[in-house]
């Protein structure tokens, strides 16, 4: 005859299948990501004591990232050079009221460039072409692009190509994933995963300024590169111009202040 309380029934017939589960190699998925929204804004140098801007990065996931400078009050119809932690990503043209965008995601389409490096925590500086750095700001660093305390970067078959995720060693070895020896998932450092739809090169840290590399973009990340959208290494595309002197400070000024040469261009086009 069954007892009338049968939860110690219950709970050893919930260990024995725990202990099934285990013995098969089952592991419980870890926890979603939640999705990750960053704002700063980009602060005026003495050098464009008018200008201002923002910056704006989002991710999804762990390897799908778009990352925005937006600048405001420039010079009009002219080329400014975005340099992120010593390395010159890309280019933004600013339009007849001096404001002007640049969009880069880890999946480029139509006009975006390839963001292939995790913003996080890096110095980000807007730069004339005489090398006057006329903004900059920092993208905080929250935490989320680092793995939690004994995770690793784990690569993960799958049919659309290897993803990237946060993983203990023994939940990645499970799961049939490898080992990864890049931090961040930004870009994707996994074999096997889908390639973006532009030539790129690979920018390595090195003493004497980064230099510019032949790599695919998993070794790239392997080596603490930063994967760049440029067809040849020719004229290093990682080298941005020398500035002439030590950034100056911002002096005070607020972004978007209206106090100096640069002040009285508008910014419209680069509005929110």
């Amino acid at each position: 005859m069954r007892p009338t309380n049968d939860r110690p029934f219950r709970l050893a017939a919930a260990t024995l299948a725990g202990f099934a589960l285990v013995s098969f190699g089952w592991t419980a998925p870890a926890a979603a990501k939640t999705r990750v929204k960053i704002k700063s804004a980009l602060v005026a140098t003495a050098a464009a004591p008018g200008a201002g801007g923002k910056l704006r990065f989002e991710l999804r996931g762990t390897d799908n990232g778009r990352f925005e400078v937006v600048a405001k009050k420039l010079d009009r119809d002219a080329s400014y050079e975005v340099v992120v932690g010593g390395v010159k990503v890309g280019s933004l043209a600013t339009n007849g009221g001096g404001g002007g965008r640049l969009h880069l995601r880890s999946r480029p389409h139509g006009s975006d460039h390839m963001l292939g490096f995790d913003p996080r925590g890096a110095t980000v500086t807007v730069r004339e072409e005489g090398g006057d750095d006329v903004l900059t700001g920092t993208i905080a660093d929250d935490g989320s692009g680092t793995p939690d305390a004994g995770d690793v970067i784990c690569c993960i078959p799958d049919d659309s190509g290897a993803e990237c995720e946060d993983r203990s060693a023994a939940e990645c070895v499970a799961q049939g994933g490898s080992v990864s020896d890049a931090t961040s998932c930004l870009p994707n450092p996994c074999a096997g995963a889908p390639i973006p739809g532009v030539d790129i090169v690979c920018c390595i840290p090195d003493d004497s300024g980064p230099e510019c590399e032949d790599r695919t973009v998993e070794e790239c990340a392997t080596q603490g590169g930063t994967v760049v959208d440029a067809t040849s290494c020719v004229g290093n595309p990682c080298a941005a111009t020398p500035s002439p002197s030590p950034s100056p400070g911002a002096g005070g000024n607020e972004p978007g202040g209206d106090d100096g040469h640069h002040g009285g261009h508008g910014g419209h086009g680069a509005d929110d």
